[in-house]
C-alpha cells in the first residue's frame, strides 16, 4: 500500500536471463525462496484470501513466520500469479489466483 492509501500492482512475465528488455519496460529479479500459497478464485478474492493466510494460516503457526521484506520493491516480497483455467464442466475460463507468502523457520525461543 502506497503511503496515501492506494493500492498499486505489476504485470511481471518470466524471461530468459539474457533478453534485452526496451524502455519503458524493467527488468527485475525476483529471489527464490520458501512460500506459503493459498489458491483462490478471482471471485472470492475479496476479503478472504491474504487474511487465510496471514489470519487463518500464519498467526500463531508454530513452526513458520512470515519472511516480509520492506526492501522487497514488489509488495514486501508477496506474489499473485493469475491463472486462466478451463471450468471442466462448463467450459468457462476461470481466473484462478495463486496467494504466494515469502515465509522462514522461526528460530526457537529459549
Amino acid at each position: 500500500m502506497r503511503e496515501d492509501g492506494t493500492y498499486g500492482y505489476e504485470f511481471q512475465i518470466s524471461i530468459p536471463d539474457d533478453m534485452d528488455v526496451p524502455e519503458p519496460l524493467v527488468k527485475k529479479r525476483i529471489e527464490g525462496g520458501l512460500y506459503a500459497a493459498y489458491m483462490i478464485l478471482m471471485d472470492e478474492i475479496a476479503g478472504i484470501g491474504w487474511n487465510r493466510l496471514f489470519k487463518g494460516w500464519l498467526e500463531g503457526h508454530e513452526v513458520w513466520e512470515g519472511n516480509m521484506s520492506p526492501s522487497q520493491e514488489i509488495m514486501n516480497g508477496l506474489l499473485e500469479e493469475h491463472l486462466n483455467i478451463l471450468h471442466w464442466q462448463t467450459d468457462n475460463f476461470l481466473q484462478q489466483v495463486d496467494l504466494l507468502m515469502p515465509i522462514r523457520k522461526k528460530h526457537p525461543t529459549k
